[in-house]
């Protein structure tokens, strides 16, 4: 049996097919002995989706030079391996060529069976600009360079405490940190 969590607090059972024939009414006292899945979709691998949006961006000759952080900055440094669900550009905003070049590519990989959203390439984080210490612009580093993209992640230190905030907004973030 496993347990999914929708929401830090929500949790639902789910069966697994071998185990349907062992279930037994879970009591709360008991979940502590389970197996805990959590449902956040990850459906990417930022190099392998990154390379592919590259060569869509270059079929169109659009390009894009960004500041990466979170998931999608660890795994194009190499420092995890691990699926992230989105890739969140902290700088510059985002053009609107480029946001609906990723949206009909996300369009396209879910027609081939990839679970991409619509708004994997993303925004959301950019408020963290204000709050990294000064001259952070100074300590990037290239996370990916292509055709059509460039990449640069948040040195060390600041990827730290970009990840620390996450880790404080969502509690999702602690094996980042200590990778």
């Amino acid at each position: 049996m496993f347990l999914f969590m929708t929401h830090p607090i929500n949790w639902f059972e789910y069966d697994h097919p071998s185990q349907k024939q062992k279930k037994k009414k879970t009591e709360k006292k008991d979940r502590i002995d389970k197996t805990w899945v959590s449902v956040i979709l990850i459906p990417m691998k930022p190099k392998d989706t990154i390379d592919a949006f590259d060569a869509y961006l270059t079929k169109r000759g659009l390009e894009i030079d960004a500041v990466v952080i979170g998931g999608a900055a660890l795994g194009l440094l190499g420092v995890v391996s691990r699926q992230t669900r989105d890739c969140d550009i902290l700088h510059p905003s985002i053009a609107p060529a480029i946001a609906e070049a990723a949206r009909e590519f996300a369009s396209l990989r879910r027609a081939s069976g990839d679970p991409l959203d619509d708004d994997w390439l993303n925004n959301g984080p950019s408020s963290l600009a204000d709050v990294l210490p000064a001259a952070w612009t100074e300590r990037l580093q290239l996370a990916y360079q292509g055709v059509a993209i460039t990449l640069r992640s948040l040195g060390r230190l600041d990827l730290l405490r970009s990840k620390l905030f996450a880790l404080c907004d969502r509690g999702l973030d602690l094996d980042d940190c200590v990778a």
